[in-house]
């Protein structure tokens, strides 16, 4: 790497001087990278101050690369900052100190599987995200066309026949183009993961839709099907918990507490009726989630089973409250295996889950008659 300045420049002089060679100390001491605490009008201050009343060296030909410090005038702003600054990495260092800084280094993968393997299972594949983006944009009238296989594969995707309404709350530039959802992309192909603009537009435009009671949904709080993947009544339950994650550290001054407010939203099935629900498992629970129709059902048959579920939530509301409890305390057991894990002391947590839950969307399956599907 090379370095240019300007000889003549004064301002070149100190920003190395003074701020980029300070930081690098700073970072090399400590292993931090340390801010400049000082205010913009506090360095334009020391900079003018060093341009025009610093006493230049007679051999100008070499830039001076000492930073402020015991040189200054005590009463100088350049000394100001100086001193301030190096209170500031002071302070880092001993807020984290090396083991704590580098504690991570430590960290072995057995020993937080349990919080990657749940990230990973919450924020979804690219197959979630491919199966999402292909049913909302379908949903929304466009046209999509697979190309390619294998690593190749691409969607283009047309959005001349989507409204205009829905076609504007997309950030796309134009009505075609070309997306893929893996890396590497060719140039002008769309890299949609679950976090890209266009993906999360879809889910807000899906969200928004399912919460409109006056709108055409895309997707429905409720509802009923009948379909081959059970085999007695089965509802399907979306729960948000919401939890008050108290954190207490103990410091020199003494305790410092901090409060956060977590939501986690979990799936919840049981077979029969509410007052004698059977819970299944989560991995039973999940799997409804690809469940298909698999035969027509009356609006009537739909309105009985879901107001039959719907006067029954009193009757389940003690197991999802359970539920809430049960989360909390794994959610604790969470937090403590990975501060262990980090060998991080003094540090202290309660979790409190706020009761009851709420039922964001209720899903009752099911099963196909004796008599096979009707049309």
């Amino acid at each position: 790497m090379v370095t240019y300045y300007g000889e003549d420049n004064g301002v070149d002089r100190i920003i190395l001087r003074v701020l980029l060679k300070k930081h690098k100390a700073i970072r090399a001491a400590t292993g931090i990278s340390v801010p400049v605490p000082a205010r913009a009008e506090e360095l334009v201050e020391a900079i003018f101050e060093d341009i025009l009343l610093r006493r230049r060296p007679k051999d100008n030909r070499q830039l001076l690369f000492d930073f402020a410090g015991d040189e200054e005038p005590a009463t100088s702003p350049a000394r100001a900052i100086h001193d301030e600054w190096e209170r500031a990495a002071e302070r880092e260092k001993r807020s984290y100190g090396e083991q704590r800084m580098f504690a991570q280094e430590t960290i072995k993968f057995a020993e937080v599987v349990q919080e990657v393997e749940a990230v990973r299972s919450a924020i979804g594949s690219r197959v979630d995200v491919s199966e999402f983006t292909r049913a909302a944009l379908r949903y929304w009238k466009a046209a999509l066309t697979d190309v390619g296989a294998g690593s190749r594969a691409r969607l283009e995707v047309n959005l001349q026949d989507v409204p205009r309404a829905r076609r504007d709350a997309l950030p796309v530039d134009q009505a075609r183009f070309t997306a893929r959802f893996e890396l590497p992309v060719q140039s002008g192909e769309l890299y949609l993961h679950r976090t890209h603009p266009l993906v999360e537009a879809l889910a807000t435009g899906i969200l928004d839709a399912a919460l409109d009671s006056k709108g055409e949904n895309g997707a429905a709080r409720s509802g009923v099907a009948r379909t081959r993947a059970v085999e007695r009544r089965t509802t399907l339950l979306l729960v948000r918990f919401r939890y008050h994650i108290e954190t207490q550290v103990r410091t020199k001054d003494g305790i410092e507490a901090h409060q956060l407010l977590a939501e986690d939203c979990q799936v919840m099935a049981f077979a029969g009726a509410s007052h004698e629900a059977e819970w299944l498992s989560q991995d039973q629970a999940e799997a409804l989630l690809d469940a298909t129709p698999d035969a027509n059902i009356a609006p009537e048959l739909q309105r009985d089973a879901l107001q039959n579920i719907l006067e029954g939530i009193p009757a389940i509301t003690p197991a999802l409250e359970q539920a809430a409890r049960d989360r909390a305390r794994e959610l604790l057991a969470a937090h403590a295996r990975v501060r262990s894990a980090v060998r991080q002391r003094g540090v202290s947590q309660r979790v409190e889950p706020q009761l009851p839950p709420d039922l964001l969307g209720v899903y009752v399956f099911l099963p196909i008659p004796a008599g096979g599907p009707t049309a």
